[in-house]
């Protein structure tokens, strides 16, 4: 693969680490023993990848790469362009273009991307594909997991030999995947398969043809959400193929979207998740603890920490699923939890730290909480959501229980204290979200939660409910401002299963509060895609057999004609498919 090149795109086009990006690159972002790129340089080195293209526009990259000295590291060229004035990574592909350099095949690898996954198979396979059609110009390389963050929510409709047929957003709802039937865009009937359980790694196996694209289509801004989809959707070029590299599940990549996937990808790392790429092993003291600094013997540090080189941590300091930069200093009885600080920090005595990521060379003297720290913004910090507020060990070993007592941090909280600070946890979020916006980013911070800490959707969906419904006032237009804000969250997180303790908690709080009529919520679960037609028939039924209950008889009476509305509906949708006939399409569906 010597003539084969790799082009990195350095910079990242998002806002979600502002504080921190004004100044460094996400690429230059430390990652526990080195820096992003760093990775992902070795990585290509051991793929035999020796000729790389990076595209920045931060000057820091330049600065970085003309001082870089890696001794004992295999010697690889390493090109950069400057691409000051790219506003995205299109433009970006548009300046790589201009410069005439890329003539072949080549590796497109976004600047904030972790893997393992094995690129000698991926290349084989794009060239096979190559041989076998020239119009296939670009493998998408993703691997199998569950999606759990915004950024990873795609539906992927793909043909034979997994060919892309269609690629749906899942956050813009252009498709509801807990119904019967599935809308496909275009093309001939054949066999489909169609999975939400694919994650796109940040790699791509491009052909020239790409770059010509992108220069050609000026609207193009980003490769999957502008390129990919075009290519796909767009009946004139459909002769251009797309296919994807589906990775075998121990080969997984992690793309660092915001500060809770930054923080999580840090824990897969230390926990061996990206194997054979971890820490080195001189730093390795007790199960997935990595110790490079000095650490007094009466503090405690959990598993899946670090502390690099040089730091210093005084006695009885805690230290709880955290990464530690080198010549740090933390003071007596200091608490990090699940945070990330750089090089170079002082922290106080007795200071508490969670949930927050500080810079490089800052002094922190007040305890702080979901935080972004700069030098800059020491006194205007920027609030983050909360990384796993419920996560006891994400990734826990079969053999961490076997740790001493002088490493662990605390036993595995009780149950019910997990669902009271869920409870206490959804009162908060419901409180604070006043925009559809605010009601995304809930999404994402619950999403990480239920993940981490293993929590039943039933659980999500009986405390959201319980904060959700005490915050309504018993005005129609209330409920329908409601309804409208939270739809997207309601929807994320009440599937099939969960639709009965959902309905049970709004007939609990009709119960309790009479000036509330069941009959209305119901309408607006329908009107906003909650509850099928099928589901409220079948709990209006079963309230009708309900005997000697005044609630059930008088639900039943005024939600008569909502029932019969609904019966029409149903009615007319088997009429219609009787008329369509079946099989037009033929599919397999794949949801986890």
């Amino acid at each position: 693969m010597s003539e084969f090149y790799a082009v990195i795109l350095a910079d990242s086009y998002d806002n979600q680490f502002n504080h921190l990006t004004n100044n460094i690159p996400k690429s230059l972002f430390p990652f526990v023993d080195d820096l992003i790129i760093e990775h992902q340089i070795n990585w290509l080195s051991k793929n035999e990848i020796d000729q790389i293209i990076v595209l920045y526009r931060n000057e820091k990259i330049a600065e970085y790469f003309n001082n870089r000295r890696r001794p004992g590291r295999k010697t690889q060229k390493i090109q950069l362009i400057n691409i000051l004035d790219s506003k995205s990574s299109g433009d970006a592909l548009r300046e790589l273009y201009s410069h005439g350099i890329i003539q072949q095949d080549f590796l497109l690898l976004f600047g904030d991307v972790i893997t393992n996954i094995s690129l000698k198979e991926v290349i084989n396979k794009y060239h096979d594909q190559r041989k076998e059609d020239k119009m296939n110009i670009l493998l998408m390389v993703v691997h199998q997991g569950i999606q759990q963050y915004d950024e990873e929510r795609y539906l992927y409709v793909l043909e034979s030999d997994d060919k892309l047929f269609q690629l749906t957003d899942l956050q813009q709802k252009q498709i509801i995947i807990n119904k019967k039937h599935i809308t496909l865009t275009k093309g001939m009937p054949c066999k489909y398969v169609i999975r939400s359980n694919l994650i796109e790694s940040g790699i791509y196996i491009c052909n020239r043809d790409v770059l010509k694209s992108f220069q050609e289509y000026f609207m193009f801004a980003e490769i999957k959400e502008d390129f990919i989809k075009y290519m796909t959707t767009t009946s004139d070029i459909q002769e251009e193929k797309i296919h994807l590299y589906i990775s075998p599940k121990i080969q997984v990549s992690q793309r660092i979207f915001h500060a809770q996937s930054y923080h999580n990808a840090c824990l897969k790392y230390l926990s061996r998740f990206f194997f054979p790429y971890c820490p080195q092993q001189q730093y390795y003291v007790d199960f997935f603890k990595y110790f490079a600094g000095r650490v007094d013997q009466k503090s405690k540090i959990s598993d899946q920490c670090f502390i690099g080189q040089n730091t210093d941590v005084k006695q009885k300091v805690t230290i709880t699923k955290s990464i530690i930069g080198k010549n740090c200093k933390l003071g007596i009885g200091c608490e990090i939890i699940n945070s990330i600080l750089w090089d170079n920090i002082e922290v106080d005595d007795n200071i508490i730290i969670k949930d927050s990521i500080i810079a490089s060379g800052c002094k922190i003297k007040n305890s702080i909480q979901s935080q972004i720290v700069t030098i800059e913004n020491q006194k205007n910090v920027k609030q983050l959501l909360s990384f796993q507020k419920y996560d006891d060990n994400a990734f826990q070993s079969e053999n961490s229980d076997q740790e001493s007592d002088s490493h662990e941090l605390h036993q595995k909280k009780p149950k019910e204290n997990d669902d009271q600070g869920l409870k206490e946890d959804m009162i908060d979020i419901v409180a604070n979200c006043k925009t559809v916006s605010q009601v995304k980013e809930a999404i994402t911070n619950v999403d990480t939660i239920k993940v981490n800490s293993n929590i039943a959707f039933e659980n999500i969906v009986i405390a959201f409910m319980a904060a959700f419904l005490d915050t309504l006032q018993p005005d129609v237009d209330s409920l329908k401002n409601a309804y409208a804000l939270w739809e997207e969250f309601i929807i994320r997180f009440v599937s099939e299963t969960e639709v009965v303790c959902y309905i049970k908690s709004i007939e609990t709080f009709c119960r309790q509060n009479q000036q509330y009529h069941l009959n209305q919520f119901l309408q607006l679960s329908y009107k906003h895609q909650i509850l099928s037609e099928q589901v409220i028939i079948n709990y209006q039924n079963q309230m009708a057999t309900i005997e000697d209950d005044q609630f059930a008889k008088d639900f039943v009476q005024s939600s008569q004609q909502f029932k019969e509305y609904l019966e029409n509906i149903i009615l007319e949708q088997e009429q219609q498919q009787n008329q369509e006939g079946d099989g037009e399409y033929e599919y397999e569906y794949v949801y986890e």
